[in-house]
């Protein structure tokens, strides 16, 4: 396979910091973007490290413009930032719910936004969405976070429809809890 540009988000740790290393071990170029790289984390091996912040719009747009100018293309989204918090709904806040849909959904949204045009306008592209099984069943404790699993389900498979003509792809990753 030819080599690609990869944007991954949530890139500081976990899944997002795996993924970036695997596409960047395959030979692709791979721009890894968090918070935490703003402030000195270090990037994934062999990954060019991205000041991003999918909450704020300002950072997503210039993380794919700085893309853009160096690359000149954008093959690969890959969605993996994510917060999760813990708690009986009875008892979780209001505000943490909307943190947690802030950064795991719209986020997201504001990522697939950003790069959708520079997709469609060379032809096609791969968009990832990490979701997770709690998008598909949810269990005590983890229902806010679920809500904003269930909705990347959701979003997804809109999304889907509506860029296939382009030759977007759409994928949406479900991990499980690991023991």
């Amino acid at each position: 396979m030819p080599a690609k540009v990869a944007l991954v988000a949530g890139a500081s740790s976990g899944l997002g910091r795996a993924v970036a290393e695997a596409l960047a071990a395959d030979g692709h170029t791979v721009y890894a973007g968090a918070r935490s790289f703003a402030r000195g984390k270090e990037p994934p091996q062999g990954c060019r490290a991205l000041a991003l912040d999918v909450t704020d719009e300002g950072s997503v747009r210039a993380a794919v413009e700085q893309i853009l100018t160096e690359q000149r293309r954008i093959d690969v989204l890959v969605c993996c930032a994510a917060t999760f918090t813990m708690a009986p709904l009875e008892e979780l806040p209001p505000e943490t719910l909307a943190d947690m849909m802030q950064v795991n959904l719209i986020g997201m949204a504001r990522c697939v936004q950003a790069a959708l045009p520079q997709m469609r306008s060379q032809g096609g592209g791969h968009i990832v969405l990490f979701s997770s099984l709690n998008g598909l069943f949810s269990i005590p404790f983890q229902g806010a976070y679920s809500a904003t699993k269930h909705a990347i389900e959701a979003y997804a498979e809109a999304l889907s429809q509506e860029t296939r003509r382009y030759g977007i792809r759409v994928t949406v990753v479900e991990p499980g809890d690991c023991s």
